[in-house]
């Protein structure tokens, strides 16, 4: 029996973790990340080691397709062929752990925030055992309010093959974690930061990026803010108007 709090991916149909990964709808080699408007970079998707973007878009597929289904690991690695892989620059386990975490991390954070006003806590759990990080464990039992600017940094998956979660807490719960300085008390300087490449943008940033650009937009002429808005319906647009401009060397 799996712990109390923790998921248990296989088998489970969860609709926000669903929804979380189908909203990683700009798909880009890695290298061009980090050209990416910051608009963009919260929903894109990449695989380290994989250029052509007809490829990137099948591992997509077949990672949505495994995140509805429940899919194993052992079942997801037989929908890819051996050539496709191979290119992964990570282990092909890591890439499909990685990416199932993250959508039903932030599945479970938007679930929480349905519940926010009766749960309004959220409590980082770790696993602690011998194949825990040190600084994985060092985040563990530290609760913050769900809102709070914490969670933009330190969601889980903070790291490839992470296996840390969050549990909501209602007010009584949350301050009885939180003695002797832990819990709450915890202080943000005292916490390590995320492993290289984790923790700097986390799609519950997406609210506030859009009222960034909304202020922004505001303070345009507006023949050009109307041809702006016009670009930004959705994000697939926003990366095609993108990709005409700067990514001419993608390989399709």
């Amino acid at each position: 029996m799996a712990a109390k709090g923790l998921v248990k991916y296989e088998g489970l149909e969860f609709k926000q973790a669903i929804k979380a990964f189908k909203d990683k709808d700009v798909l880009i080699p890695k290298k061009f990340f980090k050209e990416l408007p910051i608009e963009l970079k919260v929903r894109a998707f990449y695989v380290a080691g994989v250029e052509q973007v007809k490829v990137i878009s099948l591992v997509k597929k077949s990672l949505q397709s495994a995140i509805k289904n429940g899919s194993t690991f052992k079942d997801w690695k037989k929908t890819l062929s051996k050539k496709t892989l191979k290119s992964f620059v990570a282990t092909p386990e890591t890439v499909f752990r990685t990416n199932i975490r993250s959508a039903y991390s932030k599945g479970a954070f938007d679930q929480a925030l349905i519940t926010k006003d009766e749960r309004p806590y959220l409590l980082y759990t770790a696993i602690d055992d011998n194949a825990v990080r040190d600084d994985h464990i060092a985040l563990n039992n530290v609760i913050r309010k769900i809102d709070d600017g914490f969670w933009d940094t330190y969601l889980p998956p903070n790291g490839y093959n992470c296996r840390c979660g969050t549990i909501t807490l209602n007010e009584r719960q949350a301050q009885a974690r939180s003695k002797d300085g832990n819990g709450i008390n915890k202080k943000n300087s005292e916490l390590p930061k995320p492993d290289k490449g984790f923790g700097k943008l986390k799609s519950t940033q997406t609210d506030l990026i859009k009222k960034n650009i909304d202020d922004k937009l505001e303070k345009l002429p507006k023949n050009i803010k109307s041809k702006y808005k016009k670009v930004s319906k959705n994000s697939k647009k926003q990366a095609k108007e993108w990709y005409s401009k700067g990514a001419t060397n993608f390989k399709k």
